[in-house]
Order: structure tokens, then C-alpha cells, then sequence
């Protein structure tokens, strides 16, 4: 009787635990998505001049270099 409700109970849970994405967003799909997330962080803050590597001021869309 114990062995059947360990057994009954780990497989409950692990089948909850692995449900729907699960392993999708443990594995490739949650590094992708932080990969997104720091790309466009680096769009959002990076001077739009090519090959101009400088964080922007807020709101603005080029450094102080390359404002004028």
C-alpha cells in the first residue's frame, strides 16, 4: 500500500511538473527569450550610429558624440 501511493504520488507530481511547455522553457525557450530580452535592451540603449558602440542619453536616439 505505501509503495503504491509513493509511486502513485511521484507520478502526479512529475506529470504536473513536466505539463504543457515545460521543458520547452526550462531548456531552449527560456535562454532564447532572455537572449531576446538583452538584445533589445542593447537596441534600446545602444547610439543608432553605425559601428558606435556608446550608450544613449533618455530619450534620445544617438550619443553625445553624434547628437550634432
Amino acid at each position: 500500500m505505501i509503495h503504491w501511493l509513493s509511486t502513485g504520488f511521484s507520478t502526479y507530481v512529475l506529470h504536473v511538473e513536466h505539463g504543457n511547455g515545460y521543458q520547452f522553457w526550462s531548456g531552449f525557450g527560456g535562454r532564447s527569450f532572455g537572449l531576446a530580452i538583452v538584445l533589445g535592451m542593447w537596441h534600446r540603449f545602444n547610439c543608432h550610429h553605425p559601428w558606435c558602440f556608446r550608450t544613449v542619453r533618455h530619450g534620445k536616439r544617438f550619443c553625445a558624440r553624434h547628437e550634432g
